[in-house]
């Protein structure tokens, strides 16, 4: 897991850039921080299962889908039209609100893969 981490992309939170994220949304194949994870929690596991990458056991299918995914392959697909649309990344330090709503918009939603 921990080479994992060293990927490109991977090495900040997947939806607001922190530094060194030890959680992982482990059925969308991203790195979050513990902010953004609890956020993630709160989508419930039909959208996001989050687990600690230093805290639970995590088995080896999900380390090989999370090899196969991470930060960049899941922004790519999440975050592929974000600037057509016209919304701006949270940042580590924005508030948890804005955070929230990103997230929201992000995997609920799914407003910035829609090409209308």
């Amino acid at each position: 897991l921990q080479l994992l981490l060293q990927k490109d992309g991977n090495d900040v939170c997947c939806d607001c850039g922190e530094l060194h994220p030890r959680w992982a949304s482990i059925n969308i194949g991203n790195f979050i921080c513990i902010e953004c994870a609890g956020i993630h929690r709160s989508l419930g596991v039909h959208i996001s299962k989050v687990r600690s990458m230093d805290l639970d056991d995590i088995d080896n299918d999900i380390i090989g889908f999370m090899n196969d995914n991470g930060n960049v392959v899941v922004n790519n697909l999440y975050e592929w039209n974000r600037e057509l649309v016209q919304t701006c990344k949270p940042a580590s330090n924005s508030t948890r609100r804005k955070k929230e709503e990103y997230i929201n918009q992000k995997y609920v939603l799914r407003k910035f893969t829609d090409v209308n």
